[in-house]
Formats: structure tokens, C-alpha cells, sequence
């Protein structure tokens, strides 16, 4: 699929993309039609099946989130498993640039907190966070207070 055309990919792939393994060829030259076909499938299973859904499809929906973070994250939000899949993480900087309001919103989920701890986000995710004044970065800073995650955050303010 990854040498066909973006027509021939867009009309074969919802078909085929249960037998796909070679992610990354097809995430760099079919993004869209990729994106689509994966957006397509959840969209329509019933909420049981997500878990199974984002657990094979982590890896190339992680591939498409440094480019589409804004669409990933509305299908982790609107669509979401009940635990982050760990492919995601690398993705949490990309995440917070592009909706930080979102991110910030769904980091004390209870999908997110058990592999996303104030603990273990990185500088960059924490800058990114706190440079917009928000109502969210706010509740998110009352979530912490109790679990002494606080001056973590509170450090990387402007």
C-alpha cells in the first residue's frame, strides 16, 4: 500500500487495515487516508471495543500524533481507552502545543493519571502547559495539591 497512489490507498485501506503491519511507510506517505481509515473504524465500534481497538491501533495512531495531534487527541477525548497507551506518551509534547486545554483537561482522567503523573511529564509538556492562563491549568493545579505534585508544576510557570 505505501507505493500505491493516495486514491488506490483511500479506496483499499479501510478494507485491508486489519492485515496492515508496515505502519510507518504508510503514516508517511498516506497520512490522511490512513488517519481516515483509523478514524473511520473507531468511530463506529461500540464503546466494549475501544480498549481492543486502541490497543492495536496505538502504534499508528502515535505515528500520526506528531502531525495530527489536535485529531488524536479529540479521538482519545471522544473515543478514548480506558488507559493511555504507553505508543502515546512520546506524543504528550506534540499534544500540549498543539490543544493545551485539552491535554490539561484530560490528564486527570482516569485513563491518563495511572501513566501520565505530574512526575512524568517532561519540561517541555509542563512549559507548554503553563504558558496559557486557563481555567483548566487551574483545576488541573488543585488536582495535584493533595498528591504534593504541586511545586513541580508550579516551577515550570513563567
Amino acid at each position: 500500500l505505501p507505493g500505491c497512489t493516495a486514491p488506490t490507498v483511500a479506496r483499499l485501506l479501510p478494507a485491508l487495515l486489519y492485515a496492515v503491519r508496515a505502519w510507518s511507510p504508510l503514516a508517511k506517505r498516506h497520512r490522511t487516508a490512513l488517519f481516515e481509515a483509523l478514524e473511520r473504524e473507531l468511530t463506529a465500534l461500540p464503546e466494549a471495543l475501544r480498549d481492543t481497538w486502541w490497543r492495536r491501533y496505538a502504534h499508528p495512531t502515535a505515528l500520526l500524533a506528531p502531525t495530527e495531534p489536535a485529531r488524536v487527541l479529540r479521538l482519545l477525548e471522544e473515543y478514548g481507552p480506558s488507559r493511555l497507551p504507553h505508543e502515546l506518551l512520546g506524543a504528550l509534547p506534540a499534544f500540549a502545543a498543539a490543544d493545551p486545554r485539552r491535554t490539561l483537561r484530560l490528564l486527570p482522567t482516569p485513563a491518563w493519571t495511572a501513566v501520565t503523573g505530574v512526575h512524568r511529564l517532561g519540561r517541555t509538556v509542563l512549559y507548554r502547559l503553563t504558558r496559557h492562563d486557563s481555567p483548566e491549568l487551574v483545576a488541573y493545579a488543585r488536582i495535584l495539591l493533595p498528591y504534593g505534585d504541586l511545586p513541580r508544576l508550579l516551577k515550570a510557570l513563567p
